[in-house]
């Protein structure tokens, strides 16, 4: 039994369809699931905000909140579409002695090590990668959502170039440019315009079809930026392009 965890995040970001593709590929992959529904929507950011205390004690509470559902219902590991959920749980709380009851995986390294044999379907076109700032630049987690997109037929993946990448030793997901998912938080009204500049300055001039991000706030910004841009251009969840080579 899995834990999708994150759900309403996704109802609050305004981003369900990241949670409910998610759904879709445990559903294809034959996975028994449950929702976590009560959880404090952006209670993981509290810390950024220069909140701790505030971020320990909501996560103390869930924690005890989630071992009861976990007992119940036989859960084995929790999967979230959000970065920022499985860098605090996996890299922040641990240091102030708070842990999930369950392992708590990203879809990324979920799909990496559960897809088995499934039969993946083409997926045409040509689409440049985005990687969540907490599982690329700080995570180093790269090669997992890679790996997996590499296995969807006729899929083509395009990459962030710059040039300090060939000098520096720098991985495609230590420079992918943040578009300002996080502002949907804090200034929502600016978020359209920091992505829209992303779009114009990385992304339209590289001639694709569309974006592919691990980040499910960046695809938020990412999906407004191409409105405020005027961009006809097909921005995707990670798990949207693995629910279609699925046949979801």
């Amino acid at each position: 039994m899995i834990l999708i965890y994150g759900w309403r995040w996704a109802e609050r970001a305004g981003v369900p369809e990241v949670t409910e593709s998610l759904k879709s590929v445990l559903d294809g992959l034959g996975y028994n699931h449950t929702e976590w529904e009560d959880e404090v929507p952006f209670a993981e950011m509290l810390g950024d905000m220069g909140y701790t205390r505030e971020m320990v004690s909501a996560a103390e509470r869930t924690a005890d909140a989630v071992s009861r559902v976990v007992d119940d219902k036989g859960i084995k590991v929790a999967v979230t579409p959000f970065a920022h959920i499985y860098h605090v749980w996996n890299r922040v709380l641990p240091e102030s002695g708070v842990e999930f009851p369950v392992p708590m995986e990203h879809v990324t390294t979920f799909l990496r090590d559960n897809l088995g044999n499934a039969k993946l379907q083409p997926v045409r076109g040509r689409y440049i990668l985005h990687d969540a700032c907490r599982l690329g630049r700080i995570g180093g987690l790269g090669d997992s959502p890679r790996d997996v997109l590499a296995r969807i037929p006729e899929l083509e993946i395009v990459e962030f170039e710059h040039p300090e990448m060939a000098v520096m030793d720098l991985k495609p997901w230590d420079i992918s440019p943040c578009p300002g998912g996080w502002l949907s938080l804090a200034i929502p009204e600016l978020m359209p315009h920091v992505a829209s500049g992303v779009l114009k300055r990385e992304v339209l001039p590289r001639g694709v079809d569309g974006i592919i991000t691990t980040c499910a706030l960046s695809y938020l910004a990412f999906r407004e930026g191409c409105r405020a841009a005027g961009a006809d251009m097909d921005v995707k969840f990670f798990t949207d392009v693995v629910a279609g080579a699925l046949g979801r």
